[in-house]
């Protein structure tokens, strides 16, 4: 039903029988209401982007931390029986459309991974879809889609610099720190501050002698 180019039909017939609430019992009125709004404007036949737009409406409206919404949502889609790819795709695209906001002002090491995941297509979808069916501007879509437009994708998801073999090689211990470690050094270099195995050593003897090792 949330698949189809007439899901926003559907979503009416169950409203007109009152029978919205019996499927859908986790979806306020104001998240229906978004429904009937957004569904028309989603293009991509998947239900993940129309479950997510109904639940992220729904959970905007609490005062729950961003945690907490992540953990309601993938309460919501298991009482659905979802997989758990599929509570997992539900979840992400809530909390990537949410990171979208100002999307322009994200740093790159947020960005990038968002638009290297390959349920790209759908984060995009729902996106766009919310801007219209809400007469917002559409400069998070447009500033997306011109990045991915002239990045490549080696640029969005490049080969890591350094492993744990070369954080060993160092003198560190394996522990909670070598992966804050290889994630700081995975930062920088999405972040475009380092392009080369020899500037992430030089970056990893930098933070080992500061202490400089929290993201």
């Amino acid at each position: 039903m949330l698949s189809h180019a007439s899901r926003h039909q559907a979503i009416e017939l169950l409203i007109d029988t009152n029978l919205f609430s019996v499927v859908f019992p986790a979806i306020t009125d104001e998240g229906k209401r978004f429904a009937c709004r957004i569904l028309p404007f989603l293009s991509v036949p998947r239900f993940e982007p129309s479950l997510a737009s109904l639940l992220l409406e729904c959970l905007n409206h609490t005062a729950s931390r961003p945690r907490s919404r992540t953990a309601e949502i993938a309460s919501a889609c298991r009482a659905f029986k979802l997989s758990n790819e599929e509570t997992s795709t539900v979840c992400w695209l809530c909390d990537s459309f949410n990171r979208c906001r100002s999307s322009s002002e994200l740093p790159l090491h947020e960005l990038k991974p968002l638009l290297a995941d390959d349920r790209q297509e759908l984060l995009l979808d729902v996106i766009e879809a919310s801007a219209r069916a809400e007469l917002r501007p559409q400069s998070d879509i447009d500033f997306l889609n011109k990045y991915l437009k002239c990045t490549s994708t080696e640029s969005l998801n490049p080969p890591p610099l350094i492993s744990g073999s070369v954080l060993k090689s160092l003198g560190m211990e394996t522990g909670p720190e070598f992966s804050t470690v290889l994630r700081q050094i995975r930062n920088d270099q999405l972040d475009e501050l380092i392009s080369t195995s020899e500037e992430a050593i030089a970056r990893v003897k930098e933070m080992l002698t500061s202490g400089d090792r929290l993201v």
